[in-house]
């Protein structure tokens, strides 16, 4: 089973951000994940992060409003999650 840390210090890194509005690029975000490893960050990024990032130029990023509902660890761990349910099981 793997640790569910770098999705925690994603978590993290992003609700300070969502707080502050201060940008940040994919490199920094990498860094505090240690999501380095080839396609690894890339996924994260591209199907399950993106959708609350706003590309304010220069390779930089800021987190939207649409972030907020995902504060908690449990709604972000399931966002996130590479195991996703199926709608029978949602239900349940």
């Amino acid at each position: 089973m793997h640790s569910d840390i770098p999705q925690r210090k994603a978590l993290k890194f992003l609700s300070e951000h969502l707080q502050s509005q201060e940008p940040f690029t994919k490199a920094e975000l990498a860094d505090v994940t240690g999501w380095h490893k080839p396609g690894t960050f890339n996924t994260y990024w591209s199907k399950q992060l993106k959708p609350f990032l706003v590309d304010v130029g220069d390779g930089k990023f800021r987190v939207s409003e649409g972030f907020r509902p995902f504060m908690t660890w449990k709604k972000f761990q399931r966002h996130v999650s590479q195991n996703r349910l199926v709608a029978a099981e949602a239900r349940i």
